[in-house]
């Protein structure tokens, strides 16, 4: 099995298993969290029907700007529940607090972020290809 199908098959792996975990902890509660419930549906059929290299490049280039997004929405939420409970945090207390805790994890994002980059490397030339070498 060449590396290139290990690339894929760790991106339908890895998709599946997002997809089981956000399902599981009901992560559909406005547009903003089913996008990457939908995206990761889209990024399995677009491997499922093996659609040209562009089509799976646009899609893994959304897979990460959704990664960012949610990263950043991640940490307004995380923002809005440390002055919920503190009102007076400002500044570095402010981000301090924000980074502690579990709810929402700030860095959760970045999985689509990773199985973006993952799509990326699966459609990628090798550059010894390109130049002919061995």
């Amino acid at each position: 099995m060449t590396i290139r199908r290990q690339v894929v098959w760790l991106l339908v792996f890895s998709s599946v298993g997002l997809i089981a975990e956000l399902v599981l902890i009901r992560h559909w509660d406005g547009v903003w969290q089913v996008v990457p419930l939908a995206l990761l549906g889209l990024g399995l059929l677009v491997v499922a029907v093996r659609a040209s290299t562009r089509v799976m490049r646009g899609v893994m280039g959304l897979f990460i700007l959704s990664g960012l997004v949610g990263t950043f929405l991640h940490y307004l939420g995380k923002v809005e529940f440390a002055l919920e409970r503190n009102q007076a945090l400002t500044g570095w207390a402010l981000i301090r607090e924000t980074l502690k805790g579990t709810s929402p994890p700030i860095l959760a994002p970045g999985a689509m972020i990773a199985i973006g980059l993952l799509g990326l490397m699966a459609v990628s030339k090798d550059d010894r290809q390109e130049r002919g070498s061995p």
